[in-house]
């Protein structure tokens, strides 16, 4: 009796009221497979009861909801697709857009049943790409295909031998010079003058072709995606490159450690993505495509609008700097073999500026922050960084080892200091003339020059 009232209730709510358990089912589906966090069907099971009961749409409850489950998926979805908007801006459109809905609905309830309709058909729309996505294999051929990518040959002079490399990864470093020019204290050249005491060329003001990690990163571990692109400026490349679907996966399944395979060279990533044919810890986690730092409460969250808010406020440090503590553990103990390659990421001078007791967190307003706020808290970050980073190299033993160190983009808060210039630091290059003109998405060329090629018998 009592399961014969609930469906007949569903029934006759569909035309009367606006189901918030109908409109949450795209929501959920679209977490259930990005995450799964089982967690999640807990909310349409809820509103179901609500709807039923208490029919929340008439308190506006429906537009609230719209907006919290939707603002962000649609945003970043269309985002330089289809507009240029910035989240602020695109948000206030879309409250407006759910409020107008809701009240239509509350004024004509014919329409009702259409909005009730248009959210249970997107939800089979969802579940059937998702399904679809779930079961299609990333391309790479494809993908290159879409770049016109081709491979070009290093011009550089690189001294070949069976010794292991290592690259490491300085998150968001700007260029010391940069900073120099800035402040006019020479303790900002530090790293630059340790280095090269060690050995070390310095490449001062080394340029990136992208500004942001996920592109920087898939482009120097696959010999310069940028070759084949037509010169533009650095904002505009990026803005159409974020446009394609794939640079995670071209990350992962990358030509670089394809190629080291060809000269029985092994791969280790202790970076921010797994490499798919290297060797990969299992007791570390990645940031790119690993839920190890997140609970199922924290996966719904970054899909809705109160994430945004969230790391605009305040942002996390906890799982950044257990990230940080891991990469630096690894990289400490590492004991580098022949014929090895070995990624690290370390994620300074990356806000936020925070490293456990050591750096306190330094508790930020990044949605109303001034630029030269922003600078002068990297800036003290940066200087930190730097004294524990040069500890670190000092105390670790790769006397054997060609070492390579690389910011993959530089400081990009303050119209003063150019984002796009960072540094190179080469330790067993010594070929390699320091005035070149090298850019970080070269990296991944003197990477595979390093090393030996494998004689046919």
């Amino acid at each position: 009796m009592k399961k014969n009232y609930f469906v007949n209730k569903a029934i006759f709510s569909f035309d009367k009221i606006l189901m918030t358990s109908i409109l949450s089912l795209p929501f959920t589906i679209e977490v259930l497979f990005d995450f799964g966090a089982v967690s999640v069907l807990l909310i349409p099971i809820t509103l179901y009861f609500l709807d039923i009961k208490i029919n929340p749409s008439k308190y506006f409850v429906f537009f609230i909801l719209c907006f919290l489950f939707y603002n962000n998926i649609i945003y970043y979805d269309t985002h330089l697709k289809l507009h240029e908007l910035r989240l602020r801006y695109f948000s206030s459109i879309f409250l407006l857009i759910s409020f107008c809905i809701n009240l239509i609905c509350l004024k004509n309830k014919n329409v009702i049943k259409y909005v009730n309709v248009f959210f249970l058909f997107l939800s089979i729309s969802f579940g059937a790409t998702k399904t679809y996505n779930s079961f299609s294999l990333f391309d790479r051929s494809s993908f290159l295909e879409k770049l016109n990518f081709e491979y070009k040959t290093s011009t550089l002079e690189i001294g070949k031998s069976d010794d292991p490399v290592i690259l490491i990864i300085l998150d968001g470093l700007s260029s010391s010079e940069e900073i120099f020019k800035h402040t006019k204290d020479s303790i900002d050249l530090k790293l630059d003058f340790s280095l090269k005491k060690r050995g070390y060329k310095v490449i001062s003001n080394a340029r990136t072709e992208s500004l942001r990690t996920t592109i920087s990163l898939p482009s120097l571990f696959n010999f310069n995606l940028h070759n084949s692109i037509d010169k533009d400026s650095i904002e505009n490349i990026d803005k159409g490159l974020q446009t394609i679907d794939g640079f995670q996966e071209i990350f992962n399944e990358n030509l670089l450690v394809d190629s080291l395979l060809t000269r029985s060279v092994k791969s280790y990533s202790f970076g921010v993505g797994e490499f798919t044919r290297g060797i990969n810890n299992d007791d570390f986690c990645y940031l790119w495509g690993d839920s190890c730092y997140s609970s199922s409460l924290e996966n719904i969250i970054s899909k809705t609008i109160i994430e945004a808010i969230i790391h605009g406020l305040d942002r996390d440090t906890e799982k950044v700097d257990l990230f940080r503590k891991n990469s630096l553990e690894q990289l400490e103990n590492l004991v580098p073999a022949q014929k090895s390659f070995y990624y690290f990421h370390l994620f300074f001078p990356h806000d936020p500026y925070s490293y456990f007791e050591e750096y306190p967190n330094v508790r930020l307003n990044y949605l109303t922050i001034s630029e030269e706020e922003y600078l002068s808290e990297h800036i003290k970050y940066k200087r930190w960084f730097v004294d524990k980073f040069i500890d670190l190299i000092e105390d670790a033993d790769f006397q054997n080892s060609r070492i390579i160190i690389a910011g993959d983009h530089g400081f990009r808060h303050n119209k003063s200091i150019a984002p796009e210039l960072t540094n190179i630091y080469l330790k067993g290059y010594n070929s390699i003339n320091a005035n070149n003109d090298i850019t970080v998405q070269q990296i991944g060329n003197i990477i595979l020059e390093s090393f030996l090629v494998l004689k046919l018998e």
